[in-house]
């Protein structure tokens, strides 16, 4: 799910429902601020068996990084 900060998305701004979420007991929510963490919250929560919702912020997108090659996982507690 995309997140819309920062992104002159005045129409759909208040359709933000990440708050939401964190309100639902037994499910975990991931946000990756950077191409190695995409990588390895992403792996963690394709392989956790709890329900995870996995946020995209929009802004980051475009950013480059560093994305290591082989086993990165990060740890969902």
């Amino acid at each position: 799910m995309a997140g819309r900060d920062g992104q002159q998305l005045a129409a759909t701004h208040w359709q933000n429902q990440d708050v939401w979420y964190a309100r639902i007991r037994g499910l975990k929510i991931v946000a990756p601020s950077s191409p190695a963490d995409a990588k390895a919250l992403l792996v963690a929560a394709i392989r956790d068996d709890d329900p995870v919702i996995f946020l995209e912020n929009l802004a980051l997108y475009n950013t480059q990084g560093e994305v290591p090659d082989g086993e990165h996982v990060a740890h969902l507690g």
